[in-house]
């Protein structure tokens, strides 16, 4: 979440996150939100939430799961 956020804050790059998520620049979530929302509900109903998201996103192509990265370098994920 903490390199999540400023990415919903971004004016352009967040433009995607905030309209599907239904919220405006002015009501975004801090960290904390997110971290008692997950002890309020349990780590695992937020996990599964959390992948239903990303499920979303993947739908809607603002993630494409095409490289992965690990301490800068790229690499391809599927063939």
């Amino acid at each position: 979440m903490s390199r999540f956020l400023p990415l919903v804050l971004d004016q352009d790059q967040g433009r995607g996150y905030r309209t599907y998520a239904g919220i405006s620049t002015d009501n975004i979530p801090c960290e904390a939100t997110f971290s008692n929302f997950r002890s309020r509900i349990g780590e695992n109903l937020y996990n599964e939430i959390f992948h239903v998201l990303v499920d979303i996103f993947h739908q809607l192509e603002m993630i494409t799961f095409k490289i992965l990265t690990h301490d800068g370098t790229l690499y391809l994920s599927e063939a």
